[in-house]
């Protein structure tokens, strides 16, 4: 009796292990799908964002409504909202890259 209840913990202890074996693999898998999604995300916005800078060499900054129309899957609010994040953007890179090329010149001037 008492060889069957050790016999039974320790078949409880095996499937305790191999249960958060297979959980470690799901979360892995989880999180791989994760990096993925983002990865797909980003690249989805890239492409849209292109497509809205082409429109809006074609159009104008100004007129949402028509790029809206143009990409069906914005509303003009989207529109105005990304144009205006890629500005905030590309301010803030510029920015900082003009920080950078300052402070090398400075560097190099000494």
């Amino acid at each position: 009796m008492i060889n069957k209840l050790i016999d039974n913990a320790l078949i409880i202890m095996q499937i305790q292990d191999i249960n958060i074996q297979i959980n470690s693999i799901i979360q892995q898998i989880a999180e791989q799908g994760n990096a993925i999604n983002k990865q797909t995300r980003e690249h989805w916005n890239l492409q849209q964002d292109n497509i809205l800078l082409q429109l809006v060499s074609k159009f104008g900054f100004r007129n949402c409504e028509d790029i809206a129309k143009e990409m069906k899957c914005r509303t003009e609010k989207q529109v105005y909202f990304r144009l205006r994040y890629i500005q905030e953007q590309y301010t803030r890179e510029s920015n900082k890259l003009s920080t950078e090329w300052r402070l090398y010149l400075a560097q190099q001037y000494k």
